[in-house]
């Protein structure tokens, strides 16, 4: 008796009726239902497996992305830390060489900072300045500077009615238009031209006189040399 299962659809199974006493075969329909019903059971079988492989695969993937992510992250604010730190010793070193360039005094011969400069000497004014460095205080100190520049807002007397308020409104503005029109009727004066003095050089032969002539818008009307004539 073949149990099914082939790749050949011919392959049929064999009953046994009990009733009739005799025995018969399947199908042909019969036997290819039964043979897809098989085959598509071991497909997803394997299917499965190729499921529970590619998990464990993704998984691994994931852990070890993770891990990369976190030495990367890690390695990265440790950097951000040294650099800052050194950006603090920089900026302090600066500072001490500008209070150092006003002394006319100053004896160079340690260097540009002089001793007692080192990092562990200068651990207290280096915290100060990581502090200054910080992005909050960074923003106050933004914020207060756009603050000093802010233009002020009058604060009228509230005591008084509207109607007094309107009027001393007005008159302010009708003030600032007056100041106005009196900066644009201010005669501007005209510029006057004043050119310098021009030297004409003559020569003939091996004589040579000089002839130098002065300028006066009032006198003489402005003259310059271009060609030497020969009248």
């Amino acid at each position: 008796m073949n149990t099914g299962g082939g790749s050949d659809v011919k392959k049929k199974k064999v009953f046994y009726d009990e009733y009739s006493g005799s025995f018969y075969t399947e199908s042909k329909m019969e036997a290819l239902q039964r043979q897809s019903d098989y085959r598509s059971k071991m497909a997803g079988v394997l299917n499965r497996s190729e499921a529970a492989r590619l998990k464990v695969k993704h998984n691994t993937v994931r852990a070890a992305q993770h891990i990369f992510d976190m030495k990367n992250d890690r390695e990265r604010t440790m950097f951000q830390e040294n650099l800052r730190d050194h950006q603090a010793y920089k900026q302090v070193l600066d500072n001490i060489v500008k209070e150092r360039g006003k002394d006319q005094d100053w004896d160079d011969r340690y260097g540009i900072y002089g001793p007692g400069v080192s990092r562990h000497e200068l651990d207290s004014e280096v915290q100060k300045q990581l502090h200054e460095m910080s992005p909050v205080v960074r923003r106050k100190r933004a914020a207060e500077f756009l603050l000093s520049q802010r233009k002020r807002v009058e604060v009228f007397d509230r005591k008084k009615n509207t109607p007094e308020l309107l009027e001393k409104v007005h008159k302010k503005r009708m003030e600032r238009i007056e100041k106005e029109n009196v900066v644009d009727e201010t005669p501007r004066k005209n510029p006057k031209l004043i050119l310098p003095p021009i030297t004409v050089t003559l020569r003939k032969e091996d004589t040579r006189s000089s002839l130098e002539v002065t300028n006066d818008m009032s006198q003489l009307p402005t003259v310059f040399v271009t060609q030497r004539s020969n009248i």
